[in-house]
């Protein structure tokens, strides 16, 4: 972070990290606009975040569409305008059909933040995801590259975080 290469999806990890100290700390402020500013410069207009150059870790080096979804989550959470993110929204918006959890929890919160109203269609095909034990298994992988129990771990996470804000599926993030 603050160094070239810049990757796009360490950045939104480390904008999401920012944004959550300055309710404790102080943050510098021009900085946390730089970033955001970085990240919205590497759109390529078809709601993609296409990272070029070689990685030296596996920090959302794999997935494409994890990345797309995580990086406009990371800009939504950090105050960015909905607005101003109108075809990435609208690239989710297309992919809300996925089986993948992770990626399903990335969206239906993402759509929250945007104050969409398919977010409640995300958050209820991710409660229809969900096993017996309150768990989601099925994504093979996440942002952080984990794997086995912490890759549930990690998904059924984000889940809660997209039940949290709709009373309706307090259950679900109770069970999970």
């Amino acid at each position: 972070f603050g160094a070239d290469p810049g990757h796009e999806a360490l950045t939104a990890y480390g904008l999401l990290q920012f944004h959550d100290m300055a309710g404790v700390h102080d943050v510098d402020a021009a900085m946390v606009e730089r970033t955001k500013q970085w990240l919205l410069a590497r759109r390529d207009g078809k709601g993609n975040y296409p990272h070029q150059g070689q990685d030296h870790h596996s920090f959302g080096g794999r997935s494409t569409v994890l990345t797309n979804a995580y990086v406009t989550y990371a800009l939504l959470q950090a105050g960015t305008p909905a607005n101003d993110l109108t075809i990435e929204i609208d690239a989710l918006i297309a992919r809300r059909t996925t089986d993948d959890p992770y990626e399903l929890a990335l969206i239906a919160c993402a759509l929250h933040l945007a104050g969409r109203p398919e977010a409640a269609a995300a958050r209820a095909r991710l409660a229809g995801l969900q096993k017996p034990d309150g768990s989601l298994h099925g994504t093979t992988t996440s942002i952080t590259q984990s794997g086995g129990q912490d890759l549930v771990v990690e998904a059924t996470g984000f889940a809660v975080l997209a039940w949290l804000p709709d009373p309706a599926h307090a259950g679900h993030a109770r069970s999970a």
